[in-house]
């Protein structure tokens, strides 16, 4: 398929408002053919047509977001929740690592080795 620099732009332009906040590969690559099926019978297509089919990037990206189950509270709370688990657990194991190095190059080295009496 031959590319459109006008559409390229375009998605780019919902792309960047989405700003990273949810995986949009797949909604641009539907959005990408819906905007190129459009544009087949389209001789000169400009940004004007596509805004006033599709909506502006910025409208088109807050539609996207406000559908994304992701971005719900509920899920960003569990998200949060989880993260902050992780990074305990590290925090913890840090430690722990920093506990054994201190008592390994502190333990003592000159402890009397004691001998059993051997019965005969």
């Amino acid at each position: 398929m031959i590319t459109n620099p006008i559409i390229e732009s375009y998605l780019q332009a919902v792309r960047s408002n989405i700003k990273n906040l949810v995986e949009t590969e797949n909604f641009i690559d539907s959005l990408r053919e819906s905007i190129y099926e459009y544009a087949e019978g389209k001789d000169d297509l400009t940004l004007e047509d596509l805004i006033s089919e599709f909506g502006t990037p910025d409208s088109v990206a807050v539609d996207f977001l406000s559908d994304e189950p992701s971005l719900e509270p509920e899920n960003i709370d569990k998200s949060n929740r989880k993260t902050k688990i992780i990074i305990g657990a590290i925090i913890v194991g840090i430690l722990f690592a920093i506990g054994i190095f201190i008592w390994v190059t502190h333990a003592p080295t000159d402890v009397p080795v004691y001998e059993m009496p051997i019965q005969q």
